[in-house]
């Protein structure tokens, strides 16, 4: 059942907040995490036999010690561009991978109100492999808060095609019950702290071709900017507490927004000179949130259109920082663009979230409490 680990290829998001108690996450947030042209590194942990997935509710759950024994990398493109987007006509996404050095595979996908899985496409000199879902599988609802929950039930029909040898088919039925079950922060390699839902995933499966019942108990932890991990858990082990564990794979998201550096809470806000400065291709800006705010950081050319939005959402008290290339796809899911060498300015605007409820903002609709902006020199 390798496509339910595969999953995690394409579960990894950027989150709004509103508070500790209460994580949202939005179809576009997901849609700027799976924007065509971002890229991902998914870190797979093989020696891990146990791990403390927290409790149901608020938790808090430290994967620190998490170690990358292997590392797989991917690319978000367009389905129509890559090889097999005809076979998957309601795909908008592929995320294209790398296996080995003559071996590649594509996870066909869109996203509306829902994160859609159609199918996967392997390609090898050797061996060729087609796994498809009917109907598409919809592996998240959106919007995800703590108690959402949805079931599916899928029909998977994977062909696996050998060189000199006849294709076999396996088709399997599938029923998927989802729950997302806790909130808190999770702590991963590096230090980095940061706000996450857990998703649990009970799969239960009949194996036509062996005639036999199986299950699968997957945790999902999504954090608030692409980071984190994904487990299979022994199915007889309890939901909380230390448990066995197999298939552990986490991601550090060096994409967009957002780092939490460190866990003081800063009294005011502040916006940083970006470094490297000058730079090419990309550069980090970091900010400080020192209450639950909106907040927005948009980049600007020397005559004030706007080329990039960054940040665009409700942080919680907290230092961040946040990566924006040249090249690239702005942070809300914009067009793709190649910025020129010369001057761009970026600009952060934020308010406190009790003054937005009160309808405290600017006249174009930013963050009126606090607002800077800066200069950056971009040298190709």
């Amino acid at each position: 059942m390798k496509k339910f680990f595969v999953l995690f290829f394409g579960l990894l998001f950027i989150t709004a907040v509103k508070s500790f108690a209460q994580i949202t996450i939005t179809a576009n947030d997901l849609k700027s995490f799976l924007a065509v042209g971002n890229k991902l590194s998914i870190n797979e942990d093989t020696s891990a036999a146990t791990l403390n997935i927290g409790r149901k509710g608020a938790a808090s759950w430290d994967f620190s010690s998490l170690t990358s024994d292997t590392v797989i990398n991917s690319n978000i493109v367009s389905a129509s561009s890559s090889p097999f987007g005809n076979n998957y006509p309601s795909a908008t996404e592929a995320e294209e991978t790398n296996i080995g050095s003559q071996t590649q595979s594509w996870e066909y996908f869109s996203i509306n109100n829902s994160y859609i899985g159609y199918g996967v496409e392997t390609q090898g000199n050797a061996i060729s492999s087609i796994s498809k879902n009917i109907p598409a599988v919809k592996n998240l609802v959106m919007p995800l808060t703590i108690g959402t929950s949805w079931t599916d039930n899928y029909v998977t029909r994977d062909s696996n095609i050998i060189t000199s040898s006849p294709p076999i088919v396996n088709v399997d039925s599938v029923h998927d019950e989802n729950t997302v079950d806790a909130y808190g922060n999770m702590k991963l390699p590096g230090g980095i702290t940061v706000p996450a839902l857990r998703i649990k995933k009970d799969i239960r499966y009949y194996v036509k071709a062996s005639n036999y019942y199986s299950r699968l108990i997957v945790y999902n932890f999504l954090s608030t900017n692409g980071t984190g991990v994904t487990l299979t858990a022994d199915t007889t082990s309890p939901d909380t507490g230390v448990i066995k564990v197999e298939g552990i794979t986490y991601v550090i998201s060096g994409i967009t927004d957002v780092k939490q550096a460190n866990n003081t809470i800063p009294e005011n806000f502040n916006l940083k000179q970006n470094y490297p400065n000058p730079f090419n291709p990309s550069t980090t800006i970091d900010y400080v949130v020192p209450k639950s705010s909106f907040v927005s950081i948009k980049v600007y050319d020397d005559l004030g259109r706007e080329v990039a939005t960054l940040v665009n959402g409700e942080k919680m008290a907290g230092h961040y920082s946040v990566e924006f290339s040249a090249k690239g796809g702005s942070a809300s899911g914009g067009n793709a663009y190649n910025l020129a060498s010369g001057i761009y300015f970026y600009r952060m605007s934020a308010v406190p979230m009790v003054r937005r409820d009160l309808g405290m903002l600017s006249n174009d609709g930013q963050a009126g409490s606090f607002v800077s902006t800066k200069k950056l020199l971009l040298l190709k």
